[in-house]
């Protein structure tokens, strides 16, 4: 394919991405919220805690389809780029373990609680919901490019 036009922004063609990748993370991040505080009945710092940590593990998954603009993560593949792959390995790790922090060190990292088993069988389906924005379905469209 040809170069892209240097007189075009570095976002041109990709407002479509953008409006779905932020709708996707707003509306998981609020349904687990909403279902953790108001139907779990769990304490707020457990809820802000799982909305948090959905939200940082579907940026781990974002990130995998933002690579090229025709192909999504599963066609580029995982394991091209050493240095992404190890990035989000040791993102990921660390999420894991945030949560976990403040019985360990008597304080807790960003003010969250433990989660439950549960906790994650609701966060880890919600973040992968990051895969669905594909860029050959949502790049280059012509109805929401930018001027």
């Amino acid at each position: 394919r040809p170069p892209r036009n240097p007189k075009e922004g570095i976002l041109h063609g990709r407002l479509a991405s953008i409006l779905a990748t932020l709708v996707t993370q707003f509306v998981g991040t609020a349904v687990l919220f909403y279902v953790a505080y108001y139907i779990w009945h769990e304490p707020l710092e457990e809820a802000r805690t799982i909305a948090f940590i959905q939200a940082t593990m579907q940026e781990l998954i974002i990130v995998w389809n933002c690579r090229s603009e025709t192909k999504n993560a599963f066609k580029v593949g995982f394991t091209n780029n050493k240095y992404l792959l190890f990035a989000v390995i040791f993102s990921a790790a660390i999420t894991f373990i945030i949560p976990y922090t403040g019985p360990l060190f008597g304080v807790a990292l960003f003010d969250t609680a433990p989660m439950t088993l549960q906790d994650w069988a609701l966060v880890i389906p919600f973040s992968l919901s990051g895969f669905l924005i594909m860029p050959e379905i949502f790049y280059n469209r012509k109805i929401l490019r930018w001027r």
